[in-house]
C-alpha cells in the first residue's frame, strides 16, 4: 500500500499518542499499585503488561480474519478512536478517586483501561491497513476537509474539555485521597490530562473527517475476475455504499 506523507506523519502521530497513553498508565500503575505496598508489584507488571500481552490474540485475530476492508471498518476505527481517547483522559481522574472506595474496585478500572488501550493497537493497524491484501481502502485526494463551523465547534469541545479538568482539579482536595501516592498521582493527572486533551486534536479531527466522508476509493483484486480493481464507493441517499460506475472514477485493470 502506498502512503502520501502526510499521511505517514499522521500515523506516527498515532503511535506517539498511544505511547504516551501507555506512559500516564504506567505512572498511574506505579502510584495506585507501589512497590513498597506489594513487594515488587508484581500485580502492577501484570496490569501495565495488559496492552501488550492481548496483543498476541490481535494478531491471531488478523491471521484468521478476512482479508478484505470493508468501508464500515475503514470509517468505524477512526470515529471510535477519538472517543476512546477521551474516555481514557476522563477516566484516569475518576480511577485515582473511586480508588479510597476500595483496592478491587481500581484494580478494576485498572485492568479494563489497559483492555481498552489494546483497542488503540487495534486502530493503528486498521491504519496502515497491512492486513488486508485483497482489497483497502482510502481517502481521495480531493476529499473536502472539515467545514468551518465544524472546526470551530471541535476547538469549543476540546476547551470545554480543557475548562472541565481546570474546574475539577482546582475544586477537588487531594487531601481527601488519604493516600500519599494517590495525591502525587493526582497532582501529575493535573497536567497530564490537559496535555492529552490538546495533543488529541488531531484524532478528533480525523474522526469528523470520518463522518463527514461520503466517497472513498479501492484498490485491491476482484473478487470474480481477479484481476487489479481500482475504482471509488460513494454513499447514496439511502446511506448505502456502491461502486461508482462513472469512468472518470471506476477503472479495471486487466494484468
Amino acid at each position: 500500500m502506498h502512503y502520501d506523507l502526510s499521511y505517514c506523519f499522521y500515523i506516527l502521530y498515532l503511535i506517539i499518542l498511544f505511547i504516551y497513553c501507555l506512559l500516564v498508565y504506567g505512572i498511574q500503575i506505579h502510584f495506585l499499585f507501589p512497590a513498597p505496598k506489594w513487594s515488587f508489584s508484581p500485580l502492577a507488571l501484570f496490569v501495565a503488561a495488559i496492552p501488550m500481552v492481548l496483543s498476541g490474540p490481535v494478531r491471531r485475530y488478523y491471521d484468521f480474519g478476512i482479508e478484505r476492508q470493508t468501508v464500515k471498518g475503514f470509517l468505524f476505527h477512526r470515529m471510535a478512536l477519538p472517543l476512546l481517547v477521551l474516555g481514557y483522559n476522563i477516566v484516569l481522574p475518576i480511577n485515582n478517586t473511586i480508588g479510597i472506595a476500595g483496592f478491587e474496585i481500581s484494580l478494576a478500572v485498572t485492568i479494563l483501561i489497559g483492555i481498552c488501550l489494546m483497542y488503540f493497537i487495534i486502530s493503528i493497524i486498521e491504519h496502515l491497513a497491512i492486513v488486508y491484501d485483497e482489497l483497502y481502502f482510502k481517502y481521495p485526494e480531493n476529499t473536502p476537509g472539515l467545514t468551518k463551523n465544524q472546526v470551530i465547534i471541535l476547538f469549543i469541545f476540546h476547551a470545554i474539555i480543557s475548562f472541565f479538568f481546570f474546574i475539577y482539579f482546582q475544586c477537588y482536595d487531594p487531601i481527601s485521597l488519604v493516600d500519599p501516592s494517590r495525591i502525587q498521582n493526582f497532582q501529575i493527572l493535573r497536567f497530564a490530562c490537559q496535555i492529552l486533551n490538546i495533543i488529541s486534536i488531531p484524532v478528533t479531527y480525523s474522526g469528523v473527517f470520518a463522518w463527514n466522508c461520503d466517497k472513498l476509493e479501492f484498490f485491491g483484486w476482484h473478487m470474480d475476475t481477479y484481476s487489479l480493481w481500482i475504482g471509488v464507493v460513494k454513499k447514496d441517499k439511502k446511506g448505502r455504499w456502491e461502486v461508482d460506475m462513472e469512468p472518470e472514477d471506476h477503472r479495471v485493470f486487466v494484468l
